[in-house]
């Protein structure tokens, strides 16, 4: 219930976006159309309305989303678009949802 709280108190600081929004926010910065629209996907179920994701939001120390939903969400991503984990985690320890968007592609390569 804190949490339902925390992120309305963050909504009333910051009008919501839909997810063509995020992913032209992505897109806009060199991420893929499908990559964004991924991220949005894996992410929006944890966001309580009318908080939604931003690109700039941190999913571990804002959000306070689990790192084995994170390594979850790695493992949907390389069988969603055939790719395979090069082994190491090339990004941030606490990454925005850009930088995890971006990190994604550079910790899998193309199969």
């Amino acid at each position: 219930m804190r949490e339902r709280g925390r992120q309305r108190r963050l909504a009333g600081t910051r009008p919501p976006i839909d997810r063509i929004e995020f992913t032209r926010r992505l897109v806009e910065v060199g991420v893929t159309h499908d990559v964004a629209r991924f991220v949005w996907e894996q992410f929006q179920p944890y966001y309580f309305a009318p908080l939604t994701p931003y690109p700039e939001d941190r999913p571990v120390s804002e959000m306070r989303i689990d790192g084995d939903d994170l390594s979850d969400m790695v493992t949907v991503f390389e069988k969603k678009f055939d790719r395979k984990w090069v082994g190491t985690w090339n990004g941030p320890k606490d990454p925005t949802l850009l930088e995890f968007a971006v990190a994604l592609v550079d910790s899998t390569n193309a199969k």
